[in-house]
């Protein structure tokens, strides 16, 4: 599909809706990650048909409750509002041992990138 903002480029449509917050991950996107991060343990923003891990946490668990940490995590938030905590709940596991690999747009202007480094 390509966008009609740019006609040079093919993007998927998912990034040009904000119809929903939470879309599945296609796996070839997952195991090229796993290729360089090894396999994933946890994915703590989930539902039964779009895990990526043996773990997972959908809404009944609250996976902003629960505990990350050790684990190699990938994570794929939802967007709009709750995004931020997400991606505080990462930085705080992170800190804590955890791997966290997140798929988010690169909106570095926006008050979730304050403050990160590397």
């Amino acid at each position: 599909m390509r966008a009609s903002a740019d006609p040079g480029r093919t993007f998927w449509p998912a990034l040009f809706s904000s119809a929903r917050e939470d879309w599945e991950t296609p796996w070839e996107v997952v195991r090229a990650l796993e290729a360089d991060f090894g396999a994933f343990e946890l994915d703590p923003c989930a539902t039964a048909q779009s895990a990526k891990a043996p773990l997972w946490f959908g809404l009944e668990q609250d996976g902003l409750a629960q505990r990350w940490a050790p684990k190699r995590v990938f994570m794929n938030p939802p967007y709009g509002g709750v995004i931020g905590k997400w991606i505080h709940k990462a930085r705080l596991e992170g800190e804590l041992g955890a791997v966290v690999v997140a798929l988010i747009h690169a909106r570095t202007d926006m008050v979730m990138f304050r403050g990160m480094r590397g």
